[in-house]
């Protein structure tokens, strides 16, 4: 039951993009699935989406997704700052080393 007049809201679960339950047709949702795989290997598939601010500029640049292995989701964001062009490239790179770093995918 909702307590009113305190401050507190219902709580709610977030959408779960993993799992095709947004609110969006599982069709879409599959299409952009299949669009932004990276990786699929050794029982793990690397979903990732890269953007940046202010291109061609300086500005901020960021790699972000999901490693699935094993019935387990782990999320991801990186945020970097582009201070030249050759900089945009290492987002996948520096995110790849960090993920290895934390064993997500796990190594052989």
């Amino acid at each position: 039951m909702e307590r009113r007049g305190t401050g507190h809201l219902p709580r709610t679960r977030p959408p779960r993009p993993a799992t095709l339950r947004l609110p969006a047709s599982r069709a879409h949702q599959r299409t952009v699935r299949d669009l932004i795989e990276q990786e699929k290997k050794d029982g793990y598939v690397l979903y990732a989406k890269s953007g940046r601010q202010n291109t061609p500029g300086p500005g901020t640049g960021w790699w972000a997704g999901r490693v699935e292995h094993g019935g387990r989701v782990h999320p991801f964001a990186l945020s970097m700052d582009i201070a030249e062009d050759g900089d945009a490239g290492k987002r996948a790179t520096l995110a790849g080393e960090l993920l290895h770093r934390l064993n997500v995918p796990p190594t052989a």
